[in-house]
């Protein structure tokens, strides 16, 4: 077995000048449900192991003016529960509790999974959709970036060796909004998302008319993908199944779909994408009409 050192920080300070210290030679362990099985499996030497668990400041879930500002230390028990996510990014709660076991919700994070940037991972599209930003803190500094730029690929972000990330921050729509996270898997347990759409609409007060969308892709490509020209063709039209079916056609034509042996062909993938974001927009609207009627109650 190789050695190592186990550290916890206590405060964020902390935990930078520890990676500073040690640079390329520390992995940080958030809710570790990846990075225990990797050590275990050898998949990865950690070198040092830097647990971020006790760090109270990456625990928030505030409204903070027009944004929701969410710590990277966050479980997604906690995510998938939160009122204030549920009310201004409800698709970011369904995915959260899309992840695992009720067990491993306890326990892993939101940063944990997006810094692991797997395709499957179901935190990462509702993120992308909403539009939210990383924060990377370094002993420099802060710097902020879309969720959809830092994931480059399957494991592969652009965290930079010091840096932290320590905030997702989500611009809240106005209360005319409703998002929806709809997904496939071949059973209701532990098994990972073969394929998911995350929805968000924003619609007339007045008219119900579109007036904006943010869709998003999981497990579809290397990196999570907007669908731009299905977010563009629903703006400013009235919703309607021949619309969204229209726009389930283009957020498959984007997607980078391949074959898997051990979950779902590129053909099943595919189709199921057209279904699964009609289910999500049909899911966001209605949302985003009850708030509506709530309003004028």
């Amino acid at each position: 077995m190789t050695d190592y050192q186990y550290l916890e920080p206590k405060t964020i300070q902390q935990a930078l000048e520890i990676l500073a210290d040690y640079g390329g030679e520390a992995r940080v362990l958030a809710g570790g449900t990846d990075l225990i099985l990797d050590v275990q499996h050898h998949r990865q030497q950690p070198g040092n192991i830097v647990s971020i668990n006790l760090i109270e400041e990456l625990q928030h879930i505030v409204l903070t003016g027009d944004e929701l500002r969410i710590g990277a230390g966050v479980t997604f028990a906690r995510l998938s529960s939160s009122p204030l996510v549920i009310q201004h990014c409800q698709m970011l709660a369904e995915g959260a509790g899309c992840v695992g076991s009720v067990q491993i919700r306890n326990v892993a994070t939101v940063g944990g999974n997006i810094c692991n940037a797997l395709p499957c991972a179901d935190s990462a599209a509702p993120l992308a959709a909403a539009s939210a930003q990383v924060v990377l803190a370094s002993l420099d500094g802060a710097r902020h970036m879309p969720v959809v730029e830092f994931i480059q690929g399957p494991r592969k972000t652009l965290l930079k060796p010091g840096e932290l990330l320590v905030e997702f921050i989500i611009p809240v729509k106005p209360a005319c909004s409703g998002s929806a996270y709809k997904v496939t898997t071949t059973r209701k347990a532990l098994d990972l998302t073969i394929a998911g759409v995350a929805a968000g609409l924003m619609i007339d007060p007045a008219d119900k008319m579109v007036l904006d969308a943010g869709i998003a892709l999981a497990n579809s490509s290397p990196a999570p993908l907007r669908a731009a020209e299905a977010e563009a063709h629903l703006k400013a039209k009235p919703f309607s199944e021949s619309l969204i079916a229209e726009a389930g056609e283009m957020v498959a034509a984007v997607a980078k779909v391949r074959d898997s042996a051990l979950r779902a062909t590129a053909e099943y993938r595919h189709d199921m994408l057209k279904v699964l974001a009609r289910r999500a927009l049909t899911a966001a609207y209605e949302r985003a009409v009850l708030k509506v009627r709530e309003l004028e109650i």
